[in-house]
């Protein structure tokens, strides 16, 4: 994987053949018309990509679920982002991200295709939709979206020519931008330099890559309770049906909920965006999954009719989570929820002052601050315990060095140096995944105690089967826990994401070289929560 963008490509009405209609799905995606034609791929670059080789099969219905839109007005249509994933057969993903726009019809012969295979009236002006197109192989969400639009606004909105041609910027994003390494930033200025885009990658001791927002995953959720639920119905591998009018919402919070789950892994199947009528022929598979659903009012009163015991329902668009009735609460949960709340409401603090100081402005008319982030961060009981677990797993040293890295992003002169949006919202992920990272830290502590390792006396010299000989003595490990926690810690023992951390620790101990990044991360963090406080971390040396 040496790539940061593996593909651009184009997906739109093909000019060169009859256009067809799309009649197989109707979920009020466009409310405005229901006028829907088959799109294509119009073209990819590169060629190949020998780590992900080039696939276009059915590709455009994830571009275009529904069908390409085709009417006669783009009155107030803004270009529409969302991403999907794409699972392989080896298990491994893809990202795609898809920039959708409406885009004049100039062919005449073309255009009157259309009006008659839809049966419109003729008009003097015809609009379709077309997709700009990425395919990542790591999930840079929110970053293409920036790049999309930028190059959206360059070739497609502005009616004045680009400094250079539309392929000089490909190639530079194609050819010329590696995947980031670990622990590095870069830093796009090709498409401008007032406003640039930074391509982030953690290092080894950072939590993995989070390219969406947590704000906005909360509140499509409606609130942290819902989510702290939600979390404990994927920890317990149930079926998740996340559904929505809008496809991105889906990918969004699929990401989103998944990034929640550290040090484990959702190890089943995850599909972020189906259609109503494709997505029913899963409902009923006896494996757990997570599975987002593209629907209307009409169809999700029949998702919800048609749900099992041990199925999550997730309306993202009224921001109704349901989970089992008999799920047992995650440990702690009335203290994380608390939390949670408490770095909500802090953020929210920050937006409000933030729009409060928006209209105040410097002699050189940029932006002052009245009152820093820091001082709401440092007032917060709440942010101050979640700064201290950071400071012990090596994330920083204090709540001084917060103050430090604000201080470097204002500058000098006091003035922002930085998108001061995006901070809020990198703080934001930051604080809630530390918290909820924080608990699994304090339950298995201790969990290498616990794994059983057969060697061949003890197995009587045959050789050790996971799916018939037990290797984490259940027993043992959950009678040193806390009444309160029992309950969730039985169901979870026995899910298929904590056999698989159990392995990999065991095939670590047998070969220190293939461990696996996750869980060399989290017995670090095991570790460095040990210390005293005020015993600094080697990470952070």
């Amino acid at each position: 994987m040496t790539r940061f963008i593996d593909y651009f490509f184009i997906c739109g009405l093909n000019e060169r053949e009859k256009p067809r209609v799309y009649t197989s799905y109707d979920d009020g995606v466009h409310n405005d018309c229901d006028s829907k034609l088959i799109p294509s791929v119009l073209c990819h670059y590169p060629r190949n990509v020998p780590e992900n080789p080039w696939n276009p099969a059915e590709l455009w219905k994830f571009c275009s679920p529904g069908g390409l839109w085709a009417g006669q007005s783009s009155t107030n249509q803004k270009p529409r982002f969302h991403s999907f994933l794409i699972t392989r057969e080896d298990g491994s993903r893809c990202y795609g991200h898809v920039l959708t726009f409406r885009e004049r019809c100039v062919d005449r012969s073309v255009k009157q295709a259309v009006e008659s295979i839809l049966s419109m009236q003729p008009t003097k002006q015809l609009f379709v939709d077309k997709c700009l197109c990425f395919i990542t192989q790591q999930a840079y969400i929110n970053t293409c979206e920036q790049i999309l639009r930028k190059l959206y606004v360059l070739f497609v909105s502005n009616t004045a020519p680009p400094v250079l041609p539309v392929e000089s910027y490909l190639y530079n994003l194609l050819y010329e931008i590696p995947l980031v390494n670990e622990g590095s930033s870069l830093k796009l200025s090709c498409m401008g330099h007032d406003d640039p885009v930074v391509v982030q990658q953690p290092s080894s001791s950072e939590l993995p890559l989070l390219d969406v927002y947590l704000s906005r995953v909360v509140h499509l959720l409606g609130g942290a309770r819902n989510l702290v639920n939600l979390m404990t119905s994927l920890l317990l591998e149930h079926q998740i049906l996340l559904v929505s009018e809008d496809c991105h919402k889906l990918t969004l919070v699929g990401e989103g909920i998944t990034s929640l789950m550290f040090p484990f892994q959702w190890q089943h199947t995850i599909v972020t965006m189906l259609p109503y009528e494709v997505a029913t022929h899963f409902f009923d598979a006896p494996v757990p999954y997570i599975i987002g659903v593209l629907a209307n009012q009409n169809k999700k009163g029949l998702v919800r009719q048609a749900l099992e015991v041990n199925q999550c329902y997730v309306d993202l668009d009224n921001h109704i989570v349901e989970w089992p009735e008999e799920q047992p609460t995650f440990p702690n949960d009335v203290e994380i929820i608390e939390k949670i709340n408490s770095i909500i409401k802090v953020y929210n603090k920050e937006v409000k002052a933030s729009s409060m100081t928006s209209s105040v402005t410097s002699l050189d008319n940029q932006p002052t601050m009245e009152a820093t982030d820091v001082d709401l961060l440092k007032s917060n009981e709440t942010v101050e315990r979640v700064a201290n677990i950071a400071h012990k797993v090596g994330a920083f040293q204090s709540m001084d060095e917060i103050n430090s890295l604000h201080a470097n992003i204002l500058g000098s002169d006091g003035k922002q140096h930085m998108n001061e949006s995006l901070l809020r919202e990198h703080k934001l992920n930051a604080s809630i995944r530390e918290t909820l990272s924080s608990i699994f830290i304090v339950i298995f502590a201790q969990y290498d105690k616990f794994v059983i390792q057969y060697n061949e006396d003890m197995a009587g010299g045959e050789e050790f089967n996971p799916e018939t000989q037990n290797n984490f003595d259940k027993i043992s490990f959950l009678s040193d826990q806390p009444e309160s926690r029992l309950r969730f810690l039985i169901s979870f023992l026995d899910t298929q994401m904590f056999a698989s951390f159990v392995d990999n620790f065991i095939v670590s101990c047998n070969n220190i070289h293939v461990k696996d990044p996750l869980l060399k991360l989290f017995d670090d963090r095991i570790d460095q929560s040990k210390l005293p406080i005020d015993v600094k971390s080697p990470s952070s040396a």
